[in-house]
């Protein structure tokens, strides 16, 4: 099996995944329109389902907002403003995508595994949750930005996120 095969044929997969249109009226949910699940999110593991983007945004920094003018921790006010938008829409997300649940037959994906985490998610949550998806295996974070589009911003939104409000 050839790694760069499977990167593109990684990419030609999430690209499937993302172009699946949301049922009408559902925001972030599960693939039921219910609940999302992810073990690595802080407090709980079951969570929503949310109208939109920004009330789960909100629920992940426990209903903070700030006011013009008050004083913020670095780079909250700026993840504030990333969390609130504008957001085009939710995107359909496998939610746990790592080396592990990549299944291959040499050369050919044969199947990917673990969908208890998919759902419609904010467009940016494949690529974070890829690389946050196991902290002890370098040799996949480096390999993230070889079949999803990289999203240095969102990814230092993200890190900004777990430092104050709970790490995966």
């Amino acid at each position: 099996m050839t790694f760069s095969f499977l990167l593109i044929r990684r990419t030609s997969i999430r690209s499937e995944l993302r172009d699946v249109p949301p049922p009408d009226g559902v925001g972030i949910a599960n693939v039921d329109g219910g609940p999302i699940f992810d073990q690595r999110l802080p407090d709980k593991s079951f969570w929503g389902p949310f109208a939109t983007i920004q009330e789960f945004h909100r629920e992940l920094r426990h209903g903070l907002e700030l006011r013009d003018g008050e004083e913020a921790f670095p780079g909250l006010r700026e993840l504030i403003e990333f969390h609130n938008g504008p957001w085009e829409g939710t995107v359909f997300t496998h939610g746990d995508l790592s080396s592990l649940n990549i299944m291959a037959d040499g050369d050919t994906v044969t199947g990917i595994v673990n969908w208890e985490t998919a759902g419609w998610m904010p467009p940016y949550w494949e690529y974070t949750s890829a690389w946050h998806v196991n902290p002890r295996n370098t040799f996949w974070r480096n390999a993230v930005d070889g079949f999803l589009t990289p999203l240095p911003h969102e990814l230092g939104m993200e890190r900004i996120r777990r430092q104050y409000f709970g790490e995966f």
